[in-house]
């Protein structure tokens, strides 16, 4: 069973000497939110809540309790301080800086961020993060937790794999494939630990969409340099259905044909270097022994890597 984490309430004075707690509050009005500093084994976790919340704030907080120990145990790295935000966005979450990353929801969602959502899942339109949850979410006995679970599963792998201890090619979205898919291989180990037989909504989601794109003769399936301009008129959120759905398909095979054993023990040594050290796909390869290094190179083709 995981540990019982013991949470505090600190003032902001007491917040002034962590730059990346002074970060996370630039981001925010402040007036609008309460502080809670989580104490977990050796990390301090800044907790931004709304004092007006759109989903459960206790809830987005028992998932934080819950999955942060799994991470840590999972990947033996200790991360010193990070920052978690409810976030007024659309659905999902997202980055919002080295170390911070927002867990997103809204009680009104606008026409185009509907559409954006429909590009990425296929999912029909809904006014609000509630109604996505309770339609996509609805097999689990609380839809709301399941979201708040996946979602914050998934951000805590960013705070690993290229927005905290590692960080993604700077202003090169298309880049970021093999971060985000490389957090997805790990945080995909910890929601099925939690969830078993059940699977995510939301990647689920991703992963039929790309399958419907992955046999388009008109659509660059590449990972590296694919050439993008036609993907609006195509209906593709690359970013989404190709930076997490393909990228986790992706670096799921690797790790299955190089050894789940290898493939994690190698991924620790690399999450290991200095911290904000870039995680790029080609400096990963470098990583691994000869063996594998030429192996891999070969499935690329199949995949259609490069």
């Amino acid at each position: 069973m995981l540990r019982q984490i013991i949470a505090s309430r600190k003032h902001a004075s007491d917040l002034d000497g962590s730059v990346v707690f002074r970060s996370a509050k630039r981001l925010i009005d402040n007036a609008h939110y309460e502080e809670q500093v989580l104490q977990m084994g050796a990390t301090r976790l800044l907790f931004l809540r709304r004092k007006v919340p759109v989903l459960s704030a206790e809830k987005m907080e028992r998932s934080i309790r819950t999955f942060w120990p799994a991470f840590r145990d999972l990947l033996r790295i200790n991360i010193p301080e990070a920052a978690i935000i409810d976030f007024e966005a659309p659905f999902g979450g997202g980055p919002l800086g080295q170390f911070a990353v927002g867990i997103y929801s809204s009680e009104t969602i606008s026409q185009r961020h509907q559409q954006e959502i429909n590009l990425a899942t296929g999912w029909p339109a809904a006014k609000s993060t509630r109604d996505y949850v309770n339609a996509q979410y609805k097999g689990f006995a609380d839809p709301e937790q399941a979201y708040l679970d996946d979602v914050v599963i998934h951000e805590l792998g960013h705070l690993y794999f290229g927005f905290g201890q590692t960080k993604a090619p700077p202003k090169r979205l298309l880049d970021w494939w093999f971060a985000l898919g490389l957090g997805l291989v790990y945080d995909r180990l910890v929601w099925k630990a939690q969830y078993k037989k059940k699977s995510s909504p939301m990647i689920d989601a991703l992963i039929a969409r790309y399958s419907e794109f992955r046999e388009r003769p008109d659509v660059d399936q590449r990972l590296v340099g694919p050439n993008i301009s036609r993907d609006r008129a195509q209906g593709l959120s690359r970013l989404q259905v190709f930076g997490h759905g393909k990228a986790l398909i992706v670096l799921r095979e690797m790790r299955r044909r190089t050894g789940d054993r290898t493939f994690d023990r190698i991924v620790k040594e690399y999450l290991s270097r200095p911290v904000g050290a870039l995680i790029t796909y080609d400096d990963f390869l470098a990583h691994l022994p000869l063996a594998h290094r030429r192996a891999l190179r070969a499935m690329e083709t199949g995949f259609s890597v490069r």
